[in-house]
């Protein structure tokens, strides 16, 4: 505040006297304001905008440019095409070219971009804690490795599953320089027992490759295929391709799910059975028996264990009559379990039709005793050197103190990643990694598919890929490029124009759907140019047979983990966003609530509402569990659908490096895992305790109902009922009364959306995904709690509930769920209303209706009195309460100078005070119409597609013109499935939904 301020007698100014004249009083306001804004002008920052001296000729302001790239984390991959906008990714999308996702992505792979420019990551390498140069980290850090190795010592390298092809040829080089190095592959999540098993059934060390789509009876046991397990994006997508019922379709595939807490895949199953670990391995037990018998095979034992309602028979039924069709899967660490799985899908011949051992899958390929030699080695003394790549068993291995131990003792230590995490900080040698987004590099997921990865933005910090620290070690002056592009001219052209041969010469008939034409041949530059650009190259062949099986089912049944003890089992789970806690550091994720919980931002206890009436616990309350000499203290969840005798905890939590966003939330449940005989860590844990504390820890809820309590929000039937009347679940509305008289022509373009409940998995890519390109806050745990998340778009969960009320609003709470419900998953976003409620009791008129059927938010218009959100239905406006561009306060917001480089400058960052919600993506109407102006002619269906229909994993969502009767969207419309949400209010929405239709025959089964 200026000095003439503050002589301004403000006392006298409000004070009614011979000197207090309304001329006096408009006087001092003048000088007030005047000295006010001349403050404010000197506290401006001035900030200069350079231009181009020569600019790039491809660079054009305003106009973005796309890269075809890859993103792997360790656990999802995804073909991406990668959004820049003047020089900066701002989005990452599906690359259609993709023939395995067309498109669709997985909420991390969205969300990875934000992660580019987080100031937290390694900005440089680092010895002793101290910034360094990359030149005492080449050759000299080499010469430090081949010391140690001609002492004897081993070197050992431990890295995630490299599914590059060229890099790990440049491992392999690597290793060659040295007598004594190891490489070994470390995972959190072990899938050691899948790969074991189909080691000794197959003699290949290989993940199958599965196809859903394939599949008419699906049967899965825990494994979250939809969500986490292996790559969900892409059974999402082949699940999606059996589950459509348009253009006159009346049949879908047929999901059986067994689990002991609910997973977006048990929720979207037809039939779900909630059971324990150990009643599940009974079940798959039961099952090979049942389907034993039909081949006329000997079984493995007597049991036929099955639930109440006789599922475990129903599935044998129903997978035997469905041979050459059928596909069963698992979750389990036990290898025995796996093989007896194995064993059930090679007597329903599946293998060679829904399950492939050639073609492979390399998504997965560590093995949990080569970590154990390594922790046994450094115990021993005999390790002279470790480099972690990418893995952090300082803070997922269940041992985690013994690591932390062992590192003191290694000579050498070094850590390879974007952050400083739990082990980068024990490791004396910290290199700065780039993010995948500013390096080259490539991938095979699955035998003969090739995906290729370049850069999209320079380096932002003195960082180096790994390929390069490794060419670096080898004293070699290529750059990894160049070592890149002579390793596709050596290995992958030559492959690929043998493929083109065959395929030309119809020897050889593609594994996958080829979405597009053959890549060029007739040179190595044109065939990589045209590979780069488009991002893949698919040469996978049908294969002609699959690897003889040599199956011996007394051998496995004699593997079989024991039966547990009776009591309560702990089952250790990942949640869709977090995973395993690679990403933990991303806000986008944190705040991204779990689809089935619907809690941001923490871990918690899951229990079933039998065992919480049991326990006397209610979700909140603070629970200590003891398992294996390990405790954790952590909050209730009480979550229908959960086994009564499993507590479900999710991992990924509890981290204390590796990003603001990550330290600091939820526990720490890795040490939790424990041990099977044959030495593989399990997810399952019997003979867990549970005990209550006076505590209480309030979770951040996005929903707090947990039932549509008879409102129509979603409709579903059975597929039977839909075979005999389309119209099943579906009914025709009364003529309703009509409170608006105004009406709004819209000649031109209508747009609107058809969204599909049946194929909505509620895995939350559309939720990032519109976060991204909407510039959407992240507000932290406190204010979701508070309500006042500020996601455009949310995906409810609902359950089915056997009480009945009336409709009077006091009896609403008391319709809560069954304790093993349906469940329902409905994107949920501005309806767009042809008669919005909103629009008429904005006292500013800062809410318009535009000629196109958009429901218009005029922020500078918009003076926050809020009308409009309580008088929508649905609940779908937000208010930003906060200037969330605050940096001292909203730290997991973009809003450093780097930070806002993510930002998409098409869409206008809200000021506090302003409402807002969803636009249908109207920049992107905007854009599409621009471009086709440029072409001289008409906008086509499909021209215009919004974040979320974009995103989406299994097509759930369509976007288009509804005045168009040849679009997609209009043809869904008009299908006889379809209805608006809360139809009686007679709003007219411009989103239609379509009822959900389950495949099930039988009563919804209750818990084993």
């Amino acid at each position: 505040m200026s000095d003439i301020s503050r002589d301004i007698p403000v006392e006298e100014l409000f004070v009614e006297g011979p000197s207090g004249s309304r001329r006096d009083f408009l006087k001092w306001c003048g000088i007030t304001i005047s000295a006010a804004v001349l403050a404010a002008c000197e506290k401006t920052p001035v900030k200069y905008a350079l231009p181009y001296v020569k600019k790039p000729a491809e660079q054009l302001p305003s106009v973005p440019d796309y890269y075809a790239s890859s993103f792997f984390d360790g656990q999802i991959f995804q073909s991406v095409l990668v959004k820049v906008r003047d020089g900066r990714p701002i989005k990452v999308e599906g690359n259609p070219s993709y023939p395995l996702t067309e498109g669709g992505t997985h909420a991390r792979g969205q969300a990875s971009v934000l992660s580019l420019y987080d100031h937290t990551r390694l900005q440089k390498p680092t010895i002793d804690g101290q910034p360094a140069d990359w030149s005492a980290l080449g050759t000299a850090f080499m010469d430090q490795l081949k010391a140690q190795d001609a002492q004897g010592k081993l070197i050992y390298l431990i890295t995630p599953p490299i599914i590059s092809p060229s890099l790990q040829a440049l491992i392999n080089e690597w290793l060659k320089a040295f007598k004594n190095a190891r490489h070994i592959v470390y995972e959190a999540e072990s899938y050691d027992a899948l790969l074991s098993a189909h080691e000794a059934l197959f003699g290949r060390r290989v993940l199958p490759t599965y196809r859903f789509d394939k599949a008419e009876v699906i049967v899965g046991f825990n494994a979250d295929f939809l969500g986490t397990w292996i790559d969900p994006t892409t059974f999402a997508r082949q699940w999606s391709q059996n589950r459509g019922l348009y253009a006159g379709k009346t049949d879908m595939s047929l999901h059986i799910q067994f689990e002991s807490v609910p997973t977006i895949t048990g929720l979207s199953a037809d039939r779900r059975v909630a059971a324990s670990p150990q009643e599940i391995q009974q079940a798959i037990v039961s099952l090979y028996n049942h389907l034993a018998e039909k081949a006329g095979q000997p079984p493995i034992s007597s049991e036929k264990w099955d639930t109440p309602k006789g599922d475990v028979a129903y599935a044998a039924e129903r997978l035997w009559q469905a041979r050459g069709k059928a596909l069963v899967v698992t979750r389990s660490h036990s290898p025995a379990v796996q093989a007896m799985v194995a064993g059930i899908n090679w007597l329903l011949d599946s293998y060679g039709h829904t399950a492939f051992v050639t073609p492979a899958c390399h998504l997965r390929s560590g093995k949990d005793s080569d970590f154990d030699a390594f922790l046994q080695a450094a115990e021993a003394g005999q390790v002279g050197a470790v480099i972690f790549y990418q893995v952090n068993p300082a803070y997922d291995y269940p041992e985690s103190p013994k690591v932390q131990a062992i590192l003191k003792s290694i000579p050498i230590t070094a850590a390879i990643h974007t952050h400083a995490h739990e082990t980068a900080q024990l490791c004396k040698y910290n290199f700065a990694e780039d993010h995948y987004l500013e390096s080259w590099g490539d991938a095979q997921p699955y035998e003969g598919l090739y995906t290729l990865q370049q850069p999209t933005i320079p380096r932002i910090f003195s960082t180096r890929s790994f390929a390069e620290i490794l060419l670096g070690w080898l004293g070699r002056s290529d750059s990894y490029l160049e070592y890149l592009q002579a390793f596709w001219a050596k290995n992958i052209y030559p492959a690929y124009r043998d493929y083109v041969k065959g395929r030309e010469a119809n020897k050889i008939q593609p594994f996958w759907p080829e979405r597009e034409g053959l890549l060029p041949t007739d040179t190595v530059e044109n065939f990589w140019v045209r590979a780069l650009e488009r991002g893949v190259v698919a040469m996978t062949a049908q294969p002609a047979a699959q690897p003889e099986a040599k199956w011996a089912p007394a051998q496995w049944a004699q593997m079989l983990p024991p039966a547990e003890e009776e009591g309560l089992t702990l089952y250790l789970y990942e949640k869709v966003g977090i995973g395993d806690g690679t990403q933990a550091g991303n806000p986008w994720l944190q705040e991204l609530p779990d689809p089935v919980s619907r809690v941001a931002w923490d871990n918690y206890a899951v229990i079933s509402p039998v065992l919480a009436r049991q326990l006397n616990l209610q979700t909140n309350d603070v629970v200590q569990l003891s398992v294996g000499g390990q405790t954790l203290k952590l909050p209730v969840y009480v979550l229908p659908g959960t086994d009564p005798k499993t507590i479900g905890v999710a991992v990924g939590y509890g981290r204390t490096a590796g990003g603001r966003a990550a330290v600091g939330v939820g526990q720490n449940a890795y040490p939790l895992y424990q041990r099977l005989s044959s030495g593989q860590r399990t997810c399952s844990a019997p003979g867990v305790t549970l005990q209550k504390t006076t505590e209480t820890y309030q979770l951040a809820r996005i929903q707090q109902w947990e039932t549509y309590v008879g409102r129509e929000y979603v409709r579903e039937a059975s597929l039977s009922a839909y075979k005999a009347d389309p119209h099943a679940g579906n009914h025709e509305e009364p003529e309703l009364i009509n409170l608006w008289w105004i009406e709004h022509p819209q000649p031109g373009h209508r747009w609107g959306m058809a969204i599909d409940l049946t194929t909505c998995i509620g895995c939350g890519a559309c939720v990032v995904a519109c976060v991204a390109e909407n510039n959407i806050p992240v507000v932290g745990r406190d204010e979701v709690r508070r309500g006042r998340d500020m996601h455009w778009i949310r995906i409810d969960r609902y359950f089915t509930s056997t009480k009945g009320h009336t409709g009077k609003p006091e009896e609403f709470p008391a319709a809560p769920p069954e304790d093993f419900p349906r469940a329902f998953f409905q994107p949920m976003l501005c309806q767009h209303c042809d008669h919005a409620p909103c629009e008429t009791v904005c006292p500013v008129l800062a809410i318009a209706h535009s000629s196109e059927g958009i429901n218009q938010q005029v922020y500078n218009r918009c003076v926050g009195t809020r009308y409009c959100a309580n008088n929508c239905p649905y609940k779908v406006r937000r208010f930003n309460w906060f200037d969330y561009t605050n940096a001292e306060r909203w730290v997991f917001n973009p809003v450093d100078e780097l930070g806002r480089m993510v930002l998409n400058p098409d869409v206008t960052v809200r000021a506090r005070g302003v409402m807002e919600k969803c636009s249908f993506c109207v920049q992107r109407i905007q854009a599409a119409k621009l471009e086709a102006k440029k072409a001289q002619r008409p906008l086509r269906d499909g021209d215009v597609k919004t974040a979320c229909q974009q995103a989406c994993p299994t097509g759930g969502i369509v976007f288009g013109d509804l005045n168009d009767p040849e679009s997609l969207v209009s043809k869904r419309a008009a299908e006889p499935r379809g209805y608006y949400a809360l139809s009686e209010l007679n709003v007219r929405p411009s989103i239609r939904y379509m009822v959900k239709v389950r495949n099930e025959e039988l009563p919804q089964p209750q818990h084993a």
